[in-house]
């Protein structure tokens, strides 16, 4: 299936497979040319960039005049002249970085923090529409562009105002890094640049061309926090970019952030958000705390000429040598010697580290010189690590889960009606809370399509519609029985759904539709997919009625085979029929449904006979994404239910996958024990290997080997599970960790 599942660790799922053609775009009509993936600008895996009108890219502006009310303006003269920009001013740009936007505390603290410093211009750079992207790369192919208009902003703001050239300073975070490289190539003369933990992945080792460099301007300083390598979730640029580079704690990993592993993924899974900052985003973060605290302090930030980490770590950087430099606002300040910096700081603030005899001092006078008090937003929050909370979806979506980490924190009920459908309305009172009170979608947002394969056409599946003209139509007939499957989150009907409608069709002569739900499970937020299920069942409901109704089916011959989230789905349409003959739940889907209100889930009243396969329902934690819990009649649990043999079991492993993108290896790790139980049905249908289970009352018995006996009577897993209509209950098998599977 679709292996993305919604986890988009560092972005990068997307630009797996490289590219195959050299494309260009051209914004003439912008003023800004033309761009091409052709090498170098290959580096983001062949994405070119979006449009300005997708991008839709402002300026927002603050002055001693309006601290707290920034001005829009735009490269019209007219909007230059009309705002409190003035030409003798020096002017400042704040730019953001990935899945961030222009109105983060962070960004309008430092917009205050230089003013509060000195009388200027400061723009903030919201170029959000480019870098809220679930696609990382497509957000690093943007900044191109993004560079590229502020450029040509810089320059009519030089035309209008006769600002001068050398009088900019370009401030980026992350991808704002990279940007401002891009702004400064096309402006000669452009007085400095500062890179706040320039963004490493498709930057780390490329050609200058694409990344901050020291030809972008007269002074580029760069200040490297998170440059560990991308498996260690490090999410800065650990290469020298500028005339001087900073490494505060040796560039890596910073004091005072969480840096173990297993707490990071824990908090990823279960979206404890400010966990996550002080976590995963804490070094990256940290950059911003420093260069802030920089520009009013009256501690600089002294920082060794330091030739390596090695060096750093072994004591060796502790005196001036050839000169020292002031790390952050002042860098600038003599020009120090070109080269690379390292210094200790604080785990919190004060960051600065001062001479003994200050501290004291410095102590008594912190909160007056330093502290951002809620004058600057209202709504700004620190996390317990001092770091300033950007959107910190971060791209990080697990199980896309990612909006979901807040609760329902409205308090009213809410309803969507779809009369006109015919299939009612639907609350997210309990207990349809389930997925975080979201509500589902419509039929015409969702647009589910059935699929129908037959004996007359295995290859090329008709798609049939609940109107009586295209049922008569199709190749559907009442006398044979119909199969319904049914897939889970961030799939389509794919591969194997094939394989499993012509398995069947081989077994016997059925009508098998394949339903296709992707415009409804294809949803960054596995809330809104779940709560889609409601609607999806009802529209499954709707038409096996309509079948009945036009060819006189019986309710009895429908047989429905969900996998992950589409065995809720087969529950959801079961509880409107009476009498639906069975339901098969695949692997049922975990997440927002484990322990939950049975009418939520599949539960044994849906069908006159429910069963269910478990292969992965391990902890959340343990990426675990099927239920443990059992919802059927019957319900069966191959090797014990949790991780499957044969697929890959280490954290670290997932983690290095996800990082990189390997979506194979991702598919036999992360989803392997998933995805497993479609192997495990598909071959049941055909094969004259019964997967013969035993009755187990936990998966403690069946590891201690307490069940080898059929006791009270074994079942068959599988397409085989009605044919004996074995006693309610749980059952437990051995499978082989590769085809065939069924152990003879």
């Amino acid at each position: 299936m679709r292996t993305t599942l919604g986890f988009i660790v560092l972005w990068l799922c997307t630009g797996a497979f490289g590219f195959l053609l050299t494309k260009e775009v051209c914004y003439n009509t912008d003023g800004i040319g033309c761009f091409s993936n052709a090498r170098p600008y290959d580096n983001a895996n062949g994405n070119v960039p979006e449009s300005p009108d997708h991008i839709q890219i402002k300026f927002l502006l603050y002055t001693r005049a309006n601290t707290n009310a920034p001005q829009i303006v735009s490269k019209i003269p007219l909007s230059i002249q009309q705002s409190h920009f003035s030409g003798a001013k020096k002017t400042k740009f704040i730019i953001h970085g990935y899945q961030d936007d222009g109105h983060g505390p962070w960004l309008i603290t430092m917009a205050h923090a230089i003013l509060t410093r000195e009388d200027a211009n400061v723009f903030v750079v919201d170029w959000s529409k480019g870098a809220d992207n679930i696609n990382y790369l497509q957000a690093a192919s943007n900044t191109r562009v993004v560079g590229a208009l502020i450029a040509q902003f810089i320059t009519q703001l030089h035309a209008t105002a006769h600002a001068q050239y050398g009088d900019f300073h370009l401030i980026g975070h992350s991808l704002g890094s990279h940007i401002s490289g891009y702004a400064g190539e096309r402006i000669p003369g452009l007085g400095r640049i500062t890179g706040l933990d320039p963004a490493g992945p498709s930057f780390e080792n490329k050609d200058p061309k694409v990344r901050l460099d020291p030809t972008d301007a007269v002074f580029v300083d760069a200040i490297h926090t998170d440059g560990d390598s991308l498996i260690q979730l490090g999410f800065g640029l650990e290469q020298p970019v500028g005339h001087v580079d900073y490494f505060p704690n040796g560039g890596e990993k910073q004091p005072g952030c969480p840096n173990e592993f297993g707490q990071h993924l824990f908090n990823l899974i279960t979206l404890k958000i400010e966990a996550l900052t002080d976590g995963v985003a804490c070094s990256h973060m940290r950059v911003l705390d420093f260069f802030i605290e920089s520009i009013n302090s009256n501690c600089h930030f002294a920082s060794y000429p330091c030739r390596s980490l090695a060096d750093f770590k072994a004591g060796k950087c502790n005196t001036c040598g050839t000169g020292c430099a002031n790390m952050g606002y002042d860098s600038n300040n003599g020009h120090p010697h070109h080269g690379t910096y390292y210094l200790s700081t604080n785990g919190n603030r004060p960051f600065c580290k001062k001479d003994e005899e200050e501290e004291e001092q410095d102590a008594d006078d912190y909160d007056d010189d330093y502290c951002y008090d809620n004058d600057y937003d209202d709504n700004e929050e620190e996390s317990e690590g001092g770091t300033y909370e950007m959107r910190i979806t971060l791209g990080l979506c697990v199980l896309g889960l990612c909006t979901g980490a807040f609760g329902c924190w409205w308090t009213f009920r809410k309803e969507v009606c779809y009369t006109a459908e015919g299939i009612g309305c639907f609350s997210n009172a309990k207990p349809y809370d389930n997925a975080n009170c979201k509500l589902p979608e419509s039929p015409n947002a969702i647009q589910v399509k059935f699929l129908l394969y037959t004996r007359a056409n295995t290859q090329s599946p008709q798609i049939v519609t609940k109107t009586s003209d295209s049922i008569q139509a199709s190749h559907f007939s009442r006398t044979r029985k119909t199969k319904f499957i049914i897939h889970g989150y961030q799939d389509r009907h794919g591969q194997w759904m094939s394989n499993m409608a012509q398995a069947i069709i081989k077994r016997e002569d059925a009508n098998v539709f394949a339903v296709d739900w992707s415009k409804g499970a294809d949803n960054i937020d596995y809330n809104q997919a779940a709560a889609n299920t409601r609607v999806v069942g009802a529209l499954i409901a709707q038409f096996i009625t309509q079948l009945r109704n036009t060819t006189q089916a019986q309710y009895g011959d429908f047989h429905l085979i969900g996998h992950s989230l589409g065995s809720h789905i087969s529950g959801y349409a079961g509880e409107r029929i009476s009498k639906i003959g069975r339901i098969t739940g695949l692997d049922p889907a975990g997440p927002q449904v484990e322990k939950k209100d049975p009418m939520v889930r599949l539960d044994p009243t849906d069908a006159l006979f429910v069963d269910a396969i478990h292969t992965d329902g391990d902890s959340l934690i343990q990426l675990g994404f099927g239920l443990k819990k059992p919802v059927g009649h019957v319900d069966y649990y191959p090797n014990g239910g949790e991780k499957q043999p044969g697929c890959p079991k280490k954290l670290g492993q997932h983690l290095f996958n996800l990082i990189t993108g390997n979506i194979g290896a991702l598919t036999d790790g992360v989803v392997c024990s998933h995805m497993r139980v479609l192997d495990l049905f598909t071959e049941s249908i055909n094969s004259n290997c019964h997967f013969q289970a035993h009755p187990c009352s936990n998966r403690s018995d069946f590891n201690d080997g307490r069940c080898n006996t059929c006791g009270t009577g074994c079942a068959n897993m599988g397409y085989n599970s009605t044919s004996q209509h074995p006693r309610s209950g749980t059952y437990y098998l051995s499978t082989n960790g590769q085809s065939p599977y069924c152990k003879g």
